[in-house]
């Protein structure tokens, strides 16, 4: 799955970023950007909520969804 993500996002040419623009640490992302969505979106009630909304804030005007606003990450374009 991992090796999926990182094919799709080369293929995309995109990284994930710290807010002032420097590269974050796997444990930082692991534990900050992903961990929490994992914990959240199983439950029945709050899950699909959470999940839809989540999908909804990169409509918003920062163009990040929340755990991108969690773990103070963005995603850029690289070349």
């Amino acid at each position: 799955l991992e090796f999926r993500r990182v094919l799709f996002r080369s293929f995309l040419k995109t990284q994930i970023v710290s807010n002032e623009g420097e590269l974050v640490p796997l444990y930082k992302l692991i534990l900050l950007r992903y961990l929490p969505i994992w914990v959240i979106i199983p439950f029945p009630a709050v899950g699909p909520i959470f999940a839809f909304f989540n999908a909804l804030a990169i409509f918003g005007e920062e163009c990040k969804c929340f755990h991108d606003h969690i773990a103070e990450t963005k995603v850029i374009q690289i070349e």
